[in-house]
């Protein structure tokens, strides 16, 4: 089976987190797959040019390979500009609703309307909109994570490795690439913290944020810390919760993409009902009481929801397989 995988969002040198979660989706299936090549189109720093550029480029190059697997609505479109004879699968990277799109609602809707309608095979990374619950080409499947990687690490080990002061207590905040994105709401963070400060009297807490680091670096960002928050606006699958989860370290979050299915039943891991900063710092402070006094193991919920890198893999090479037989 010959995949081509055609991304607009790929790790680089300068920016090591930005779609990270889609090149190790790819590269967990090199072992399955007879070629699973990648193509990047670099609209990030070329603009939208690139997306011409890549047209031009795929015409040729689509016809060596059985799928075309098109990681954002973007680079669906150009794929379908092309009228290729092979198997289309997309995958959206948030919700597939307009408002995710960054575009005019009415574009969005029926841009997402015809690549739905085109593919043969659309996936969602959250829970799948109530519009495409009973399609019958669509997939409910999110990232999965490397529990090899992203393992539990003692605490001042991963303190001393990042530099940190081995007597704080570390609060995560993720936000690949850039601290201040607009939806991940690094101001509700920072009130959060300082009420921790202030109403709860937590002085020894320190923010940490996760931003554009190597990647060796990652798991050693988790294992410092004693909580990590999401507090974004909206996400699709954030694979910051997988990761912590596999680093045996709770989480307090927005109720956002699939946070909450993904929590649910999670020992002292909390999903806010309203997301204000007084919510969501109450609940950080019980995770840390709880935590104090307890030995917390949230590995097991990965493999229970198959959301382990090895267990997604398989999915997908099967929603593969299927439209091949």
């Amino acid at each position: 089976m010959k995949v081509l995988h055609i991304t607009n969002a790929y790790p680089t040198d300068d920016h090591p987190g930005f779609g990270i979660f889609i090149k190790e989706q790819i590269h967990s299936l090199d072992k399955k797959l007879s070629k699973n090549d990648v193509v990047v189109i670099d609209a990030r720093n070329k603009g939208k040019t690139a997306y011409f550029k890549a047209f031009l480029k795929l015409r040729k190059l689509v016809k060596d390979y059985d799928i075309l697997h098109c990681h954002h609505a973007f680079v669906a479109f150009v794929i379908l500009m092309i009228k290729p004879q092979q198997k289309i699968v997309v995958s959206f990277l948030s919700n597939g609703t307009p408002d995710s799109l960054n575009l005019p609602k009415k574009i969005s809707a029926r841009l997402t309307k015809y690549i739905t309608s085109k593919s043969d095979a659309i996936i969602f990374k959250c829970d799948i909109p109530p519009q495409y619950q009973h399609h019958p080409s669509v997939h409910y499947l999110p990232n999965g994570v490397n529990t090899v990687f992203f393992t539990p690490i003692d605490k001042n080990i991963a303190k001393e490795k990042l530099g940190l002061n081995k007597n704080k207590t570390y609060i995560l905040f993720v936000s690949a690439g850039n601290l201040h994105r607009v939806e991940k709401r690094y101001d509700i963070y920072k009130q959060v913290i300082a009420l921790l400060k202030s109403k709860y009297h937590l002085t020894d807490i320190e923010e940490l944020h996760l931003v554009n680091s190597s990647r060796s670096l990652v798991p050693h960002y988790y294992g410092a810390s004693s909580a990590h928050i999401l507090t974004s606006d909206f996400e699709g699958s954030p694979n910051s919760v997988k990761e912590s989860i596999s680093c045996n370290i709770p989480i307090v979050s927005t109720d956002v993409g699939n946070v909450a299915s993904m929590l649910k039943n999670v020992s002292n891991c909390y999903v806010s009902n309203n997301s204000t900063p007084e919510e969501l710092a109450y609940l950080v402070h019980k995770c840390l009481e709880k935590q104090a006094t307890n030995d917390f193991d949230l590995r097991q919920v990965l493999f229970e929801q198959k959301l382990d890198m090895e267990s997604t893999a398989q999915k997908l090479f099967n929603i593969y397989n299927n439209l091949l037989s």
